[in-house]
This record gives structure tokens, C-alpha cells and sequence, in this order.
């Protein structure tokens, strides 16, 4: 039995369970009480917004639930949020770029060197599952891998905007060799991944091109990038459907910024799906 004591000085206890916990790789604009999410960034313009935070075997699932409950809803565009998103799976990162495309190359791999490995090369496909909602990506220097193929794949295909700053530069493929019997293994880099524009993702020690370069560069400073991370957390939390937040004892703590006039990268984004709406332009 866990106990809090809340700002409001009220305390509750909560009786702790031990099981396994699954955690969703797809978050919305923020926590509803009680559980749920809220997507919508701009209600009015029916304008969404999603953060990926990985890429899992859950998340193409996760992406077409979310999907239809917007539809459902009536949105009219979306903002995906893959920055700080390290990667996570290939066949998830072709599922989500798969929901934004009904053809065209995703990724490919080829080698760089004498290997047994064909190239590969990923496509999407037109199964009825698509949106063609206007779409704005958000990327920073953390965006890495996954996050990579996806943005790059929306760019090159000319799906979406991309908005932000060049991101981290991960693209190399890795395959582990036994060694001694197997009681040793090798991990070795055997080939990088391609853009559809052909361009290779992966930094190398003296590269003056790799990952993806934004559309529109909207750059933030460490203390940008704090303060929205902090306003972010805020509303990430999630909280009970019962209980009535009261305000607390004065206190000198700075008021929590909001998140749209803290994150410039999001702003900005935002804007251009406006603009499109407004002009009945697609992206």
C-alpha cells in the first residue's frame, strides 16, 4: 500500500499490484483523467497531434487504433512527434510509414562490403488501411534510427513536412556471428539503410550529409528544449477521474509554462497545418 500526500495536502492510498506492465509506445497531446487520451492540439481546426516514443511490435497497432478513433472524431490533420525517439523495430517503422503512404520505397539496405546478405528494399503498400490526412512530422538531433526511416521515407515520398532539426544519423544494419562454437558472438555493422532518395542515414566519423534535414529548421536552444519537456511531463501525468484538484498553499515555484509556448518546433508545425487547412491545400 503506497501512500500520497497530494499538494492540496489530501492523502489517499493506493494498493500496489505486482503484474506485468505493457507500455504504449503511441502517446496523444495529453492524459485524460482516469486513463485515455486526449489528441487533439487544436480542437477548433481538428488539428491531432501523436508522439511516438518508440518503435515496438505493439506501435502499427497502437497507430491504426488511434487513427480511427481521430477519423471518428473528425480531424482534419496531424502532427507526429518522433523526436527523442531513439528507434526500436524495422517492421514497426514500416508500419507506421506504411499508414501514411499507399506506394513507394520505404527504406533499403545494401552493403558495403563482400557479403552472403542481398539488398533489401521495403515498399509500402495500398491496403485500405491508409490516411491521407495533411501531415507534419516533428525531428530533432534525437530523433534517431526508426525515427530516421519514417521521417525520411514521409519526406522523399513528398507525404509530409518535416519540421525541426537534422536528425541523429543511425543507419547501420548489425548482424551477430558465432565465434569458437558459439560461445562467443561477433556484432558487426554489414550494411547501412537508404532513403528512397537514396540517400544513406548513417554518420560516419568525417560525414558532411547523413539522417534527415527538415523542411523548415525551427533550432531550440538547451533552454527551449527544457522548459517544453518539462510543460510535456505535465501533461503526460496521469491522473485520477475522482479527484477534484484544489489549489494549494502559495508557493514560490515558477507557474508551469504552457506547452505551445514552449516548444517552438510544435508551434511551428502547428502553424503550417493551419495554413494548409485555411488554403485547402494538401501536404
Amino acid at each position: 500500500v503506497l501512500t500520497i500526500k497530494s499538494p492540496d495536502l489530501t492523502v489517499k492510498d493506493y494498493t500496489l499490484r505486482r503484474e506485468t506492465i505493457k507500455v504504449a509506445s503511441l502517446k496523444g497531446y495529453k492524459h485524460l483523467p482516469g486513463g485515455g487520451w486526449d489528441y487533439f492540439v487544436d480542437p477548433n481546426q481538428k488539428i491531432a497531434y501523436m508522439r511516438l516514443a518508440s518503435f515496438s511490435r505493439t506501435t502499427g497497432d497502437e497507430l491504426d487504433k488511434a487513427v480511427d478513433e481521430l477519423k471518428a472524431k473528425g480531424a482534419r490533420a496531424i502532427i507526429l512527434d518522433l523526436r527523442y525517439n531513439p528507434g526500436g523495430l524495422l517492421t514497426a517503422a514500416t508500419d507506421v510509414s506504411d499508414k501514411f503512404l499507399h506506394s513507394g520505397v520505404i527504406v533499403s539496405t545494401r552493403a558495403d562490403r563482400d557479403t552472403p546478405n542481398p539488398p533489401t528494399v521495403a515498399t509500402a503498400h495500398a491496403d485500405g488501411g491508409e490516411t491521407d490526412l495533411p501531415l507534419v512530422v516533428l525531428v530533432n538531433q534525437y530523433s534517431a534510427s526508426a525515427s530516421e526511416i519514417v521521417s525520411g521515407a514521409l519526406k522523399d515520398q513528398h507525404r509530409a513536412t518535416i519540421v525541426g532539426e537534422r536528425t541523429f544519423g543511425k543507419g547501420s544494419v548489425q548482424m551477430m556471428f558465432g565465434l569458437t562454437n558459439n560461445d562467443a558472438l561477433l556484432k558487426l555493422t554489414t550494411s547501412h539503410y537508404y532513403l528512397p532518395s537514396g540517400k544513406c542515414i548513417h554518420r560516419e566519423e568525417n560525414s558532411t550529409e547523413w539522417g534527415v534535414d527538415p523542411d523548415v529548421t525551427v533550432e531550440m536552444t538547451p533552454e527551449q528544449m527544457r522548459a517544453a519537456i518539462d510543460a510535456r511531463q505535465d501533461m503526460d501525468v496521469l491522473r485520477d477521474a475522482k479527484v477534484v484538484v484544489k489549489a494549494g498553499p502559495a508557493t514560490t515555484q515558477p507557474a508551469k509554462k504552457d506547452l505551445l509556448a514552449s516548444d517552438p518546433q510544435l508551434s511551428a508545425g502547428l502553424l503550417l497545418l493551419r495554413l494548409k487547412l485555411s488554403n485547402g491545400a494538401a501536404m
